[in-house]
């Protein structure tokens, strides 16, 4: 995940009830201490997930916290609803194997979000 695609994902924003993901700007992101302005955060937490264009679509998130990895995922806003999902799952589930080998991982999911 590059600085230029983190930066990509200031302003993302979703429709309620998602809108608990949403990304303020970069400077206020850079403010809060956001992992994703964080070069080394950056670089040993989060991989960019690209479309076919190389554009970034997503990204994964890798927390080694705890007993097993917590990981997360967002898709670009105007991504989501199109069944993406399991392709994203797909690419962290490989990641999670290229990091660890065999590993138990966690993923936290809010029950409204489908």
């Amino acid at each position: 995940m590059t600085e230029a695609r983190a930066r990509a994902t200031a302003g993302w924003s979703y429709g309620a009830p998602y809108d608990i993901y949403d990304h303020p700007s970069w400077e206020r992101m850079k403010e809060e201490r956001w992992g994703l302005t964080d070069p080394a955060v950056r670089e040993l937490e989060f991989v960019a997930l690209l479309d076919d264009d190389d554009a970034l679509a997503g990204f994964l998130r890798f927390m080694p916290r705890g007993l097993h990895p917590s990981v997360g995922l967002g898709l670009r806003p105007d991504l989501c609803g199109r069944g993406l999902g399991a392709r994203a799952l797909e690419q962290l589930e490989q990641e999670a194997v290229r990091r660890w080998g065999s590993v138990t991982l966690e993923l936290s999911v809010r029950t409204f979000n489908e």
